[in-house]
């Protein structure tokens, strides 16, 4: 999709296992290699890797121990130089979880656990060059921060809402440079400083019964959210701009930010099995 929101290519997800219906889509992010890369839950995970044009055959990979619950707001990825990052989830009889971090260059992988074991729902890389990660459980939301090189975790923020307390539940986060936290709670996107204390919130309708699933930033400032219903959002972090797409079906997000100056656009994915892609010009 463009900025404007139109749709300019699309192609069929194929089922990892055919038949087997619970992998669905969980996140997706674009690397710094320009591959989309794409988080497919349940147990077991699956990654499958595209090229930016989309119209390859992916390449699909696995992990031991690398599981998401049913929830299909559950699942994060995120990706910093020649790292990805996915969320773990301890799931049935399998107890391990924490974040993966995959070596793109060989597919090699190491899992960490913080300072304690936890499952993670949720992954965003900051534009400060932090990660940050959303325990899956727990009283209020606790984002815990890392240092994505070392994996040392830097520090725990509570999120807490004016007036209302910690916020409770969130489907999707953001990190500006300032270390500014946007989270996208229902039909709402919150706005925390650093310290994870409410500064602003945008409330959009989305439709009856819609709640955002997923939520991203650009390094020009710009936000965009899915919606678990039929639309795309995009504002700022001034929450001063909106505009709001129809596309049916659970919707999940990114940016393309390539290492050329092009007029950035949007990838996402839509429920149903169908990857959307972007129309990339460069500058003369």
């Amino acid at each position: 999709m463009s900025r404007s929101g139109a749709i300019v290519d699309q192609i069929s997800i194929p089922e990892p296992v055919p038949g087997q219906l619970n992998e669905q889509p969980r996140d997706l992010i674009v690397d710094s290699a320009g591959r989309v890369q794409l988080f497919l839950g349940q147990v077991p995970a699956w990654l499958y890797t595209f090229d930016l044009d989309i119209s390859s055959v992916p390449q699909k990979s696995q992990f031991p121990g690398w599981n998401t619950v049913s929830n299909v707001r559950y699942g994060g990825i995120a990706t910093y130089g020649n790292y990805l990052y996915l969320a773990d989830q301890a799931f049935l009889n399998d107890t391990t979880d924490g974040i993966i971090r995959v070596d793109l260059s060989d597919n090699s992988y190491t899992r960490f656990y913080g300072d304690s074991f936890t499952s993670f729902s949720h992954l965003a890389m900051g534009l400060n060059g932090r990660l940050y990660a959303l325990p899956s459980s727990g009283h209020g939301i606790e984002v815990h921060i890392y240092d994505p090189r070392s994996m040392i975790l830097l520090e725990k923020v509570q999120l807490t809402r004016t007036l209302q307390g910690p916020l409770e539940i969130a489907s999707g986060l953001a990190v500006d440079v300032h270390g500014n936290m946007f989270a996208a709670a229902g039909q709402t996107i919150f706005r925390f400083d650093s310290s994870g204390q409410e500064v602003s919130r945008l409330n959009v309708n989305i439709g009856l019964g819609d709640r955002f699933g997923d939520l991203n930033i650009h390094p020009d400032g710009s936000l965009v959210a899915g919606s678990d219903g039929s639309d795309v959002v995009l504002t700022n972090t001034a929450f001063s701009a909106l505009s709001v797409f129809n596309v049916p079906g659970l919707n999940f997000v990114a940016w393309v930010v390539p290492p050329v100056p092009e007029p950035s656009s949007l990838v996402l994915f839509v429920l149903g099995g169908v990857l959307v892609s972007v129309r990339r010009y460069r500058y003369p």
